[in-house]
């Protein structure tokens, strides 16, 4: 019996397309940031280069209020597989439930033919500790048996309309 020892290296053809993807950021405590994975499968292969467009995009989350609204474009280099894209999401006082928004990516352009797979990553900000309602009930006072005892409950800050909280 003979035994050979060897290697081989594959080349990967240039043809071979690329698979773009985002990762959800997932949930993020407001003032931190929200951190989106961007993946390139396979790796850019040497002598290739692979460029996404990415945007931040509203959900129930707003630009300017809730995150920065941020664009660019991550570009990808022989061996590169992935790279981060840092959304910074505001720290405020309004009390206000758990919101979304989106990081979308458009335009994956390479030397080889580029399909874009999944083409949105989502975030979701929590209410922060410092957001809250104080809730108060002023003391009816004395009243007469028989008549009605009103307690004045005062919210602060005074609830959005359209929001229901309990």
């Amino acid at each position: 019996m003979l035994f050979r020892s060897g290697s081989a290296t594959i080349l990967v053809d240039v043809n071979d397309p690329y698979d773009v993807s985002i990762a959800d950021a997932g949930t993020v405590a407001e003032g931190n940031n929200a951190i989106f994975t961007v993946t390139v499968t396979p790796a850019v292969v040497t002598g290739d280069t692979v460029t996404v467009d990415w945007t931040t995009v509203n959900g129930t989350a707003l630009a300017g209020s809730d995150f920065t609204a941020d664009n660019n474009t991550l570009t990808f280099v022989a061996t590169e597989s992935s790279k981060n894209i840092t959304v910074v999401t505001i720290d405020d006082n309004d009390v206000e439930i758990p919101e979304v928004f989106t990081v979308d990516l458009s335009n994956a352009t390479t030397l080889a033919v580029a399909g874009i797979g999944t083409g949105t990553g989502s975030a979701t900000i929590l209410v922060d500790a410092n957001d809250a309602y104080d809730i108060s009930v002023a003391d009816a006072g004395t009243v007469a048996e028989g008549n009605n005892a009103i307690f004045t409950v005062t919210v602060t800050p005074a609830v959005e309309i359209g929001r229901a909280h309990v």
